[in-house]
């Protein structure tokens, strides 16, 4: 019986994204920026004036830096865990000395950006959630691997502490009424975090996010909702989503 309803939600979720998918304007106009691992398709048409969220970095942010690099645009780089500060600052430090860093990833890739770009980028060492709270990040199973999970994805018992904000706090900290473009890989706390800003309201022209769940009720239940909140799906790849707001 089990196995008959993850089949039923795993089903659900493929017709409601055909259905997201529909809209034929959706595939027009996007490009590919980053790495093979941290990459994302984005819609075109960015500025110097576009806001930007690139909520966790881990040890490849060719994604982050390509979008200041491409559009001259401000870019928040979001992440808690304290490797990816030390990964920030190993690029940046490199690019500056002029030597070409590379990400830390299975592949490493080059980065290929002058030391100017960094101007444009703004680390920020928080967390991104539903309240205002310090949270506990739990470790993955891998100790070469870096991404860390506020829902404890991977049940491990390691974990450190981190300040964690929601969007809309930060948003107002930053001066900022709208957000361009928002990018999330979070380790399964994406669910929660975009339920609270569809509540909140937030104004988001653009939506990148990896979800961990994609088997699940929950994913399904998001998806709908994002639906009835105005975004249209632009692009799907594996566990990446791009959703356009289209209202």
């Amino acid at each position: 019986m089990m196995k008959i309803l993850k089949n039923v939600v795993v089903l659900s979720v493929m017709a409601l994204s055909i259905c997201l998918c529909q809209n034929k304007n959706n595939q027009s106009g996007l490009l590919r920026l980053g790495s093979p691992y941290g990459g994302w398709i984005i819609p075109s048409g960015w500025s110097e004036k576009s806001v930007c969220y690139c909520v966790g970095a881990g040890e490849d942010i060719t994604f982050d830096i390509e979008l200041a690099k491409k559009f001259g645009c401000d870019v928040f780089v979001i992440d808690p865990t304290p490797r990816a500060l030390a990964h920030f600052n190993y690029v940046k430090e490199s690019l500056s000395a002029g030597s070409v860093p590379h990400t830390r990833t299975a592949v490493p890739v080059p980065y290929v950006a002058p030391a100017q770009v960094f101007v444009k980028l703004h680390f920020l060492a928080y967390g991104i959630w539903t309240k205002d709270e310090a949270v506990k990040f739990y470790s993955p199973k891998v100790a070469a691997h870096v991404s860390h999970s506020i829902v404890n994805l991977q049940q491990t018992s390691d974990y450190f502490e981190a300040p964690c904000k929601k969007i809309s706090t930060l948003m107002k900290e930053l001066g900022h009424d709208h957000i361009d473009l928002l990018k999330m890989d979070i380790e399964g706390a994406e669910y929660a975090v975009i339920e609270n800003f569809l509540q909140e309201k937030v104004s988001i022209r653009c939506l990148c996010v990896e979800f961990h769940e994609v088997a699940s009720q929950r994913h399904a239940r998001v998806l709908k909702l994002l639906q009835l909140a105005g975004f249209d799906l632009a692009h799907h790849e594996n566990k990446n989503y791009t959703f356009v707001y289209g209202k």
